[in-house]
Order: structure tokens, then C-alpha cells, then sequence
């Protein structure tokens, strides 16, 4: 789009008129509108509404500043300091010139009866932008043209458009936002479709991998307490659902494998506990690793969880060495299916 810029040109006036002229030409000739004192010479309140107005309808602002502080308002400011001030609360991008070595200037051109004034208002730009200097007129023109250009580049503004391709711009608009929408409509039905994708896909897998009522035998290790000999491997039978309920409410979030399967664990002893003809005390360790395998690989293949292996850092005395350590965590499909069984049903 063939967007123009405006830039508020402020200065003291009579003093820097030709600095003006040149200053004015250079961003008139490089397409830039100008905007300044020229609109509206008078210092007067009326006058500085209309500055005001002017102000806010600019892209940029440009500060010139010579050797005098200018006319004083009612407030005790001089205009030039009051457009500087309005610029920057209505967060302009400022851009701050100020003469190389005023005291050379021209006696007419030198503050004389604010000079405490206009020290204090250059200190002020000092502080806030960093100093560009000029020395004559043609310098001047130079240094804003290029630190327009560069301020245009690192800081786009809204700009002027001719009033056919702001029409235009609206129409496009209008047309983008429908085809977002109507974008949106589509991803949402994509979506939908892949989850009802997914779910057939679940059905027709439990239709061949073993789920739900199907048994499994399963077996922890065990040892009775105070012995000194190996562990024994004591088989249960249980459910592929029975197994999912017990391992499901733990990963949510990631979760280590041993914690993930603690409560078939507990589960499986009880069952001991249960089934025991011999008065002994048993300590239980954990399924047995080719257990543990089946339900990992089970889970795995309905797509119900995820596994990843997550390293660690651990010290061994003054060294230091990594520990690698299983997690699991439910999957979307893996959530949905223990959300769906333990969500309230219709009553009957």
C-alpha cells in the first residue's frame, strides 16, 4: 500500500525560518507531509487548539532548537516547549535537534530574556533522546531526512492513504474476516472429525489388542520378611480395565514409572493377603519386570499413555553423573477414556 507520513515540524520561527524552508523541502521532495507553524502563526489559545488537533493527526514529530526559547503561553512555557511536551504525552516519536554551538549564532538569534529557560528545556530533551546536532541549514535538512527514514522503519505508523484504497482496504478487510470465520468453521470441523477418527480407530483396535473385561496374568515379586534368600514371583489374574482405572488418576501429569504402578502393586498384595494358607509375612517390591513390560507395551499399543525417559543429574561424591528415569502420562485418548467412565450418567 502507498502509505504517506505526516511529521510535525516545531521550532522557534523567526530565527530559523530559512532552517525551516530547507528542513521542509527536503521531506516535502522525499514524500513526506509537513505540518508547522506556517498553518497557524499566532500565539493564542485559539491557536493552540488547532496545534493540538494537528499534533495528534502526525506520525512523527520533529524538534528543532537554536538559540532562542520563543513565545511564552499563559502557562509559563513557550509554545515550542508546550508542542514538544503534548508530543510526548501523546507518545510521538520525537526526534530532537539542537544547535551545535549556539553562542555563534547570530545576536538577534540568541536568548536573551529566557536563556535560564531554554537551558533547562534542552537539558530535558538531553535526558529523554539522544543528541543530534546541526551546525547549518543544509546539515539540518540532512540530518532529518535520514533520521526520519531510519525512525520510519524501526517505528511504522498509521499514515495517509488516498481515500479509494482506504475503501478498498475495508472491503479486503471485510472479506479477511470472512474467510477467518469460515477458516475457523473448517479447522473446528477437522477437529471434531479427527476425534471421531481417533475414537474409531480406539474401537477397532480393542477389537484386536486385548482391553476391557480381557484377563491378564500379571505377578509381583516377594519375599518374606527377615529371609535372606531370593525373591519369589507370586501371579495373580486381572482385567485390562481394572489395570487402566489403577494406573490412570496418577497421570494426569507426568509420573514415574514405579509411582505409575504402585497401585496395581497394592492391589495384587492385598490379593496375597487374601489368598495366604501360610502364616508368613511377605514383603512386596514391585511387579516383575516382565509385568511391568506387558502393561507398558498394552497401554503403549491402545495409544493410552505416553513414555518418555528423562535424565537426571545426581552427585557420587565430588563427581557428578545422570540417572536416567522413566515417566508415563495419560494421552488425549487416554484422558477422554477416563473421563468418559467416571463422568456422571443421565438417570434412568
Amino acid at each position: 500500500m502507498n502509505k504517506r507520513y505526516q511529521v510535525f515540524l516545531s521550532s522557534t520561527f523567526a530565527d530559523l525560518a530559512e532552517e525551516r524552508k530547507e528542513v521542509m523541502a527536503a521531506l516535502q521532495k522525499a514524500g513526506y507531509f509537513v505540518a508547522g507553524m506556517e498553518l497557524f502563526p499566532s500565539d493564542d489559545d485559539e491557536s493552540w487548539e488547532v496545534i493540538k488537533r494537528v499534533i495528534d493527526q502526525s506520525d512523527y514529530y520533529v524538534l528543532v532548537v537554536g538559540g532562542r526559547y520563543g513565545s511564552i503561553g499563559k502557562d509559563g512555557k513557550s509554545f515550542t516547549e508546550m508542542e514538544y511536551d503534548y508530543a510526548k504525552e501523546n507518545k510521538l516519536p520525537v526526534l530532537a535537534f539542537l544547535h551545535n554551538d549556539p553562542a555563534n549564532l547570530p545576536s538577534k538569534h540568541v536568548e536573551k530574556s529566557h536563556a535560564d529557560k531554554l537551558d533547562k528545556f534542552k537539558n530535558k530533551i538531553e535526558k529523554l533522546h539522544n543528541r543530534r546536532s546541526w551546525s547549518t541549514k543544509h546539515d539540518l535538512a540532512t540530518e532529518v531526512l535520514a533520521s526520519i527514514s531510519q525512525t520510519v522503519n524501526l517505528r511504522p505508523r498509521i499514515g495517509w492513504v488516498r481515500g479509494d484504497v482506504a475503501d478498498l482496504n475495508e472491503v479486503l478487510s471485510r472479506k479477511l474476516e470472512d474467510l477467518r470465520v469460515e477458516n475457523q468453521k473448517i479447522r473446528e470441523e477437522r477437529d471434531s472429525l479427527s476425534v471421531r477418527l481417533a475414537d474409531l480407530d480406539t474401537d477397532a483396535r480393542k477389537q484386536i489388542i486385548a482391553w476391557g473385561d480381557d484377563e491378564v496374568e500379571l505377578a509381583i515379586e516377594v519375599k518374606e520378611k527377615g529371609s535372606e534368600g531370593d525373591m519369589d514371583e507370586v501371579s495373580f489374574t486381572t482385567d485390562w480395565s481394572r489395570i487402566f482405572d489403577l494406573v490412570a488418576p496418577t497421570l494426569i501429569g507426568w509420573c514415574e514409572t514405579y509411582k505409575a504402578t504402585k497401585g496395581i502393586v497394592t492391589m495384587l498384595a492385598e490379593e496375597l493377603s487374601r489368598q495366604a494358607t501360610e502364616a508368613r509375612e511377605l514383603e512386596t517390591y514391585g511387579l516383575s519386570a516382565g509385568s511391568l513390560t506387558t502393561i507398558r507395551n498394552q497401554l503403549l499399543a491402545l495409544e493410552l499413555i505416553h513414555v518418555e525417559t528423562e535424565r537426571r543429574q545426581t552427585s557420587l561424591g565430588r563427581s557428578l553423573s545422570f540417572i536416567y528415569v522413566e515417566r508415563w502420562r495419560l494421552s488425549e485418548r487416554g484422558l477422554r477414556e477416563h473421563s468418559h467412565k467416571h463422568a456422571l450418567k443421565h438417570s434412568v
